[in-house]
């Protein structure tokens, strides 16, 4: 299915100039459609031919992602590709990974909380399970059996517990991430994958309020001339925020929709 007119225009500068142009690629609702438990998710059925067959033709394909690296690796299985995973604190640019020195100090903290928390009967109660993905932990409660219930467990219960712990915490798609307090996210991440190439354009393709921190990097980007062309198209579902919508120049439909994109930037027969 062709993708929307919106996108199709957004989309006709990167496909014009290729080799120029940077594909930038959230995972999770974006190349892989949400489920229940995030060990149980894989890319959609068509997905990694075409992301194969666009790191031939394009200037830069990178990925940016809030799973941990040995998570990312299972499911995408291309470990040579630039990514930013665990919402930019871990970069691998040239085959090497390495944590941002911001976040380096408060590791230990981390991992500390982690250890509290692991075991929590009220966690353990509410349907909530932590995912210690080393310089980040995820406390997931989409397969709650009450996940209004869950998330009020972690608003009055968790999240105080970070703050007092000097850690960050924030929001997505039911789940709550906690980090280092570092000014490190998916944008930080996208200006740094694209450091040193020559691409002009750019195009991310992400569902959550993550993504939304690339899309104001790589407009300030276009904004200093550092890019000609960005677009950031959303990978749009029913669970998706409003905030997170009005920030996207255009949506197509959930994972299939990016999908149907990436083969019409590769000019694929059926897009």
């Amino acid at each position: 299915m062709a993708p929307p007119p919106a996108v199709e225009t957004l989309l006709a500068p990167v496909r014009a100039a290729p080799h120029q142009a940077a594909l930038l690629l959230d995972v999770d609702g974006t190349l892989a459609p949400i489920v229940p438990r995030a060990a149980d998710a894989v890319l959609l059925p068509g997905v990694r031919p075409l992301l194969e067959r666009a790191e031939e033709r394009y200037g830069l394909v990178a990925f940016l992602t809030g799973r941990s690296v040995a998570d990312f690796d299972r499911m995408v299985e291309m470990p040579h590709l630039p990514a930013g995973m665990n919402h930019g604190l871990q970069l691998r640019r040239n085959g090497v990974v390495e944590v941002a020195p911001e976040a380096i100090p408060f590791l230990d903290t981390v991992r500390a909380f982690s250890e509290e928390w692991a075991n929590a009967p009220v966690l353990r109660t509410a349907g909530i399970w932590l995912e210690d993905k080393g310089p980040t932990l995820s406390f997931h409660y989409r397969s709650a059996p009450d996940p209004a219930y869950a998330r009020g467990v972690l608003e009055s219960h968790v999240l105080p517990a970070v703050i007092a712990a000097g850690l960050a915490g924030g929001w997505g798609r039911r789940v709550l991430e906690v980090r280092p307090p570092v000014r490190v996210n998916k944008g930080t991440a996208a200006r740094a994958l694209l450091a040193g190439t020559d691409v002009t354009a750019a195009v991310y393709f992400g569902d959550d309020r993550t993504d939304t921190d690339a899309w104001r990097e790589l407009r300030a980007m276009r904004e200093s001339g550092e890019l000609v062309h960005v677009a950031c198209i959303l990978a749009r579902s029913a669970e998706v925020d409003r905030e997170v919508a009005e920030m996207a120049d255009a949506e197509v439909d959930g994972a299939p929709g990016v999908r149907d994109a990436l083969k019409a930037l590769l000019e694929v027969d059926g897009h």
